[in-house]
């Protein structure tokens, strides 16, 4: 955990200083100067002959530089990593050793065919099946080479039975990985929101993980190689990027309002 540990406050240590960089940069475009204004804490003279575009150009500048932050861990960890490639079409599994799958006998390639009599097509399907047993035994299908057999885990309180589709990895050239990097963080926002979606349906249980969770995951990550534990902290960057955005907005620049002195 101590490489996670680690590699977040590197990330974060990266995150804040390409915040209040390019914050930086543009209050000297704009004319402004002094710590205070940079921060956006002065808005009452700095701030009072500036327009309201490169005043919004000066908010967007801290997200924006965190953004591209998290899309250059992304493209680095694939640089050095390779592209992961995800198997969701075969629902073959990989279990989790010490789960509730592998208590009941559940085996590397195993193809889920059903859970509690419902045919399996996908994933998130799986998921929701398996949730609805949280604390109850789950009765799951598999087939194994030419048969089929009946095996009943039971899920833990999270509504999982550790299993997961097989990865593997390959290689991608830096022009491939710099363009992935550069969208890598709108796909996690989307994977994100339909994780979420999948939660208020009630087809997968939402799960929130503090900071011990983060750095063990990248603990983990950082066990297969520099490149996979550099693209779980961008991702983690990404999903963590409202954090900027509300900054922005709380430490917007407001001019002063000049009232007009009476006489």
């Amino acid at each position: 955990m101590g490489t996670g540990l680690f590699l977040l406050a590197l990330a974060a240590l990266l995150n804040g200083a390409a915040f209040f960089g390019l914050r930086y940069l543009a209050a000297r475009v704009s004319g402004v100067r002094g710590a205070q204004a940079v921060l956006g804490a002065d808005h009452r003279e700095a701030w009072a002959g500036v327009s309201l575009a490169r005043r919004a150009l000066f908010a967007v500048a801290g997200p924006i530089g965190c953004y591209l932050c998290a899309a250059s861990f992304i493209t680095f960890g694939l640089t050095a990593a390779g592209s992961q490639v995800v198997d969701e079409e075969s629902m073959r599994v990989v279990v989790v050793p010490g789960g509730p799958a592998a208590s009941a006998g559940v085996q590397d390639n195993d193809r889920i065919v059903s859970v509690n009599d419902v045919p399996i097509r996908d994933w998130p399907q799986l998921r929701g099946e398996v949730a609805k047993s949280a604390n109850s035994p789950a009765r799951v299908v598999v087939k194994r080479h030419d048969g089929e057999l009946t095996l009943t885990p039971t899920p833990g309180p999270t509504g999982k039975i550790g299993v997961a589709p097989p990865m593997s990895r390959r290689s991608i050239g830096v022009g491939p990985a710099l363009a992935s990097g550069i969208v890598g963080p709108v796909r996690v926002w989307g994977a994100a929101a339909k994780g979420l979606k999948r939660a208020a349906t009630g087809e997968e249980r939402a799960e929130v993980a503090g900071p011990v969770s983060l750095a063990k995951a990248t603990g983990e990550a950082s066990a297969e190689g520099l490149g996979s534990a550099l693209g779980v902290v961008g991702a983690m960057n990404a999903y963590f990027l409202w954090i900027p955005a509300v900054l922005a907005l709380v430490l917007f620049p407001r001019r002063r309002v000049v009232r007009p002195s009476p006489g």
